[in-house]
């Protein structure tokens, strides 16, 4: 079938029935010339992803659903440790990556809730520290901070260099990648300074 002529939803609805296994990890970072006007921006998509990972970075609601119906592994990460939580909740989004970039906060947010129903660690940390706390905070998700931290993401967790989802609210918490900017959002940072009073 062609995506011509089928959505990627009854794509892998196929593949599925047809024997796919949905824990399939990438063995290698795909080549350069594959990625398109965005040239080596996605430095996620590398060794140990899976289609679920795929599906949570874009945001793509129904083949999460689908995925997980059919066992995909929800902490499988990638070879830095990173896991469709983490990228999900705007973990390295970057402005230049096209599988990423179109996602609404409403997408992540519906993502990010199937992955935690269905048993994603949600204080998992990835090789530098990070957890999915500090994507979303990067992001000024509010929606999604909430949402994690009702699920009892650690707002006092620190990464590698000493710092916490409110310095990633601010634009100091490291930013990875081309066009992974340090953007400041205030009422973010307001929010996670009210929870973690009321903790």
């Amino acid at each position: 079938l062609s995506s011509d002529f089928a959505t990627p939803l009854e794509l892998a609805q196929l593949a599925i029935a047809s024997g796919a296994n949905v824990n399939l990890q990438l063995k290698l970072f795909p080549p350069y010339r594959a990625l398109g006007a965005d040239r080596g921006a996605d430095g996620l998509l590398k060794a140990g992803v899976t289609s679920l990972f795929r599906a949570a970075r874009g945001g793509d609601v129904e083949i999460t659903k689908l995925l997980i119906a059919h066992g995909a592994l929800v902490d499988l990460p990638n070879e830095d440790d990173v896991t469709p939580l983490m990228t999900a909740s705007g973990y390295r989004a970057s402005a230049i990556d096209t599988r990423g970039r179109f996602r609404t906060e409403k997408q992540a947010y519906e993502v990010t809730s199937l992955l935690l129903a269905a048993g994603a660690e949600v204080n998992r940390q990835e090789l530098f520290g990070q957890t999915a706390l500090f994507g979303a905070a990067t992001q000024g998700w509010n929606s999604v901070v909430q949402l994690l931290v009702d699920n009892g993401a650690d707002l006092q967790h620190k990464d590698n260099n000493g710092n916490i989802a409110l310095d990633a609210a601010m634009g100091r918490a490291g930013q990875f990648g081309r066009g992974s900017g340090g953007d400041q959002h205030i009422d973010t940072a307001a929010l996670l300074e009210k929870l973690m009073a009321e903790q």
